[in-house]
């Protein structure tokens, strides 16, 4: 749609996406063991490279997932690479708002808890997330961001 000199884009399909992943979220409480968690995690895969709100459900059902069914998702890690590769190097444009600078930085952060709750599955040996995670997650701004995470500051 154009406004003026400015486009803006119409998503008419994304509260039905939404609705979508919170079944899947809710689904993982109500009936796991009937859900085919290679299916799932090729769904998540797609949310993860789709809207704000989008990624941060499937952010959410990738850390339920790795608590509930971690030897399940162990064997599908590598389609969740690329896509949780891009939401944490995305960088805003420099003349951005100060609303759209948090909502990445958010989302970075939203990334990096699922990453560290993947980090949690036991044996977790697979050399493509080994390497995401040292050539990604602990590089620059990005590791003090995880390390965060990973050890959150003492309330004071």
């Amino acid at each position: 749609v154009e406004v003026g000199p400015w486009k803006h884009k119409v998503d008419s399909g994304i509260e039905l996406r939404q609705s979508g992943f919170e079944c899947l979220y809710t689904m993982l409480d109500t009936c796991l063991t009937k859900l085919d968690i290679q299916e799932l995690i090729t769904q998540v895969a797609s949310g993860l490279a789709d809207d704000y709100d989008i990624q941060i459900k499937n952010h959410l059902i990738l850390i339920r997932l790795a608590k509930m069914a971690g030897d399940a998702l162990r064997g599908g890690l590598e389609p969740l690479i690329e896509p949780l590769k891009v939401t944490i190097t995305t960088v805003p444009k420099e003349q951005a708002v100060a609303q759209v600078v948090e909502r990445n930085n958010e989302l970075i952060r939203s990334a990096l808890r699922s990453v560290h709750a993947i980090n949690q599955i036991s044996d977790l040996d697979n050399a493509k997330w080994i390497d995401f995670m040292k050539g990604t997650v602990e590089q620059g701004d990005i590791e003090a961001i995880y390390q965060e995470i990973v050890n959150p500051p003492a309330n004071k």
